[in-house]
């Protein structure tokens, strides 16, 4: 006997999961971005005030 279990995909949790990879992603690139940004802003600012 075959398990059918296995067969049916599971949408709500494949829709979950892609979704959660999703938002990571993007929270990582901008995480990344601010990181990228951050100096040179702080050091255009340090530069700016003396």
């Amino acid at each position: 006997m075959q398990d059918t279990r296995r067969v049916q995909p599971t949408r709500i949790t494949d829709d979950f999961e892609e979704g959660l990879l999703n938002a990571v992603d993007r929270n990582l690139s901008t995480s990344l971005l601010a990181l990228a940004t951050a100096p040179t802003v702080s050091a255009s600012c340090s530069a700016f005030y003396t």
